[in-house]
């Protein structure tokens, strides 16, 4: 079963005012669905660089940042999931999220996403990723400055996926 639509009672329960990192796996489909729409055929790949083209003004005009994109390979999941990449993005706050996702811009092409995706997944981590670490290297906590997943905003080596 295909999880496209956002749980927004999970997301009305978090703290609105704390940062959020949002964790999406992707699984395209091989031709795109538009439903009723006039849009050029194409992949699910391809819809999804259409969408992500249009999301990313948007996401970098509400403070947030786009921290990974990269394939996936499902290593520890049940025998047949597999997710073709993640993205990981970086929100000052629940509320800058929800008032993404909400705009009537972003409704105006987020059927770009529903027709490229056969499943997804949106995980919602508080906190921008600083991450607690503990057992044999004791209880140390590590931030954005001591465990990056990409490369600083000055590298201009985007993934050609986005």
């Amino acid at each position: 079963m295909a999880h496209l639509t956002i749980n927004t009672k999970t997301l009305a329960a978090l703290d609105q005012d704390s940062p959020v990192t949002m964790i999406n796996f992707l699984r395209y489909r091989d031709i795109a669905h538009f439903q009723n729409r006039e849009e050029l055929p194409c992949t699910g790949l391809e819809a999804y660089q259409r969408y992500a083209a249009k999301a990313l003004t948007l996401v970098e005009s509400m403070g947030a940042s786009v921290r990974l994109v990269s394939a996936a390979a499902a290593v520890c999941a049940p025998e047949g999931e597999s997710w073709d990449d993640i993205i990981i993005v970086d929100y000052p706050s629940v509320r800058s999220f929800i008032g993404m996702a909400d705009s009537t811009e972003y409704q105006s092409f987020c059927y770009l996403r529903e027709a490229a995706l056969a499943d997804t997944r949106l995980i919602a981590c508080q906190g921008n990723a600083s991450f607690a670490l503990s057992g044999a290297i004791g209880r140390k906590h590590y931030t954005d400055d001591h465990y990056q997943f990409a490369a600083p905003k000055d590298n201009n080596n985007a993934s050609p996926r986005w």
